[in-house]
């Protein structure tokens, strides 16, 4: 019976230890998550969206794109501009003014109108991974379809 008791007895000692330390890593882990989630918090959201605007001949199209920031629940566009998409690199378009037009790196030509302390989509596109990754995205479906 004594051998029972200590068989017991060590068994909940090594129960409490594995309960204690469990809540210590789910304490850890919970004050983990909140730090991540606070700083994603303070991160720029940005979206994009593209609408056809025409189909120029058998190979280019123009989209009007907008890229806007997510902010506190609110949606406030940041960006919004004319690009011509053609499979080769003749641009029928073609205009330089200012720093809001311009080639992207896919071969993609942006129509930019310069607005004066605001950066124009083709600076956007330019300095930011994130918003030219999701501007790709946006117009793979119109390069699929056209």
């Amino acid at each position: 019976m004594k051998n029972l008791k200590r068989v017991f007895f060590s068994i909940t000692i090594v129960l409490i230890s594995l309960a204690s330390s469990m809540q210590d890593t789910y304490a850890f882990n919970n004050s983990s998550l909140e730090t991540i989630n606070n700083n994603a918090k303070n991160l720029p959201i940005f979206t994009v969206e593209a609408d056809l605007v025409s189909i120029d001949g058998d190979s280019c199209f123009t989209v009007q794109v907008r890229v806007y920031l997510l902010s506190a629940g609110q949606r406030t566009l940041v960006a919004s501009d004319k690009v011509q998409i053609c499979d080769d690199t003749d641009y029928s378009k073609s205009s330089s003014k200012a720093n809001c037009s311009g080639k992207l790196p896919n071969g993609d030509l942006v129509m930019g109108v310069e607005d004066l302390g605001n950066p124009c989509l083709y600076q956007r596109l330019n300095n930011n991974k994130e918003i030219y990754d999701l501007y790709l995205d946006e117009i793979q479906e119109f390069k699929d379809k056209y």
